[in-house]
């Protein structure tokens, strides 16, 4: 099984190379494989905020598990969208669609790893890609449910997200 990008492959290539396009799409795979053989269960934990983006001391969780994320990654249609730049990925539940955009120059630490620089995946070790691709499968997973109304908990996500995804990949 080979994991690849459905749409917009080759406009890819052409700005980021073919090497960039390989490399995400190994992870990709790889991340599929890793998760299919898992058979993980996790919970998502993250902090809760009001309306005003304002942390209230309180958490929302759910439960995934790995097998379901690998499913909707391989169901998921990932196209390319120039369009947008913000994150390399970026998922939409109601349409089981990731996009790779247009690529920032942010800096990326560990510790934050929710914006999924391409630069920042290309130099780092491959897990951290593998990662970052189960990070939006969680998100196409059917969590945001158990979650509840994203406008609670998606600013500060990211963390309880990539924790979850490292725990499913078996890290």
């Amino acid at each position: 099984m080979q994991c690849k990008i459905d749409e917009g492959r080759d406009e890819f290539v052409k700005k980021y190379g073919e090497e960039a396009a390989k490399a995400l799409e190994n992870a990709y795979t790889d991340a599929v494989k890793t998760l299919l053989a898992s058979g993980q269960y996790t919970f998502v934990s993250v902090p809760e905020h009001d309306s005003d983006n304002k942390k209230t001391g309180g958490t929302r969780s759910g439960t995934v598990s790995a097998r379901e994320t690998a499913e909707k990654l391989i169901s998921a249609t990932v196209g390319y969208n120039p369009a947008v730049d913000d994150k390399v990925l970026q998922s939409y539940e109601s349409t089981g669609r990731i996009e790779l955009t247009a690529l920032s120059e942010q800096k990326l630490t560990k510790r934050d790893w929710g914006s999924f620089n391409l630069q920042a995946i290309l130099t780092a070790p491959h897990n951290f890609a593998m990662i970052a691709w189960t990070h939006e499968g969680i998100h196409l997973s059917g969590v945001h449910k158990q979650l509840g109304p994203r406008k609670y908990w998606e600013t500060y996500h990211d963390a309880g997200f990539n924790y979850a995804a490292r725990r499913l990949l078996g890290e």
